[in-house]
């Protein structure tokens, strides 16, 4: 234990009103959103982190979530139809 606490400052202990559950006079909606919250938080370990930190990795993954879309949505297509081309050829020796 730290000795050289003033009197005066009040005792430490932690902030946990972001875990805390909505009051009983919200909506079951709210209440779903605070679980699914507190299960990804778990899941991944994201309590640990500071909000600045949280900020930045779903900054990160929103980011890479959208180039992966937008890649499958321009190019996939084409992809495929190359892809239908070449099995094409393969099975049957014919080009279309």
């Amino acid at each position: 234990m730290i000795r050289d606490i003033p009197p005066h400052y009040p005792p430490a202990r932690p902030n946990l009103k972001a875990f805390r559950a909505p009051d009983k006079s919200q909506s079951k909606f709210f209440y779903l959103l605070w679980r699914i919250q507190m299960w990804v938080e778990g899941t991944f370990g994201l309590a640990v982190l500071e909000p600045w930190e949280k900020a930045l990795l779903l900054m990160i993954f929103l980011i890479t979530s959208i180039l992966l879309v937008t890649g499958i949505i321009r190019f996939l297509p084409q992809h495929m139809l190359d892809v239908k081309g070449r099995v094409v050829y393969y099975l049957f020796g014919d080009g279309i």
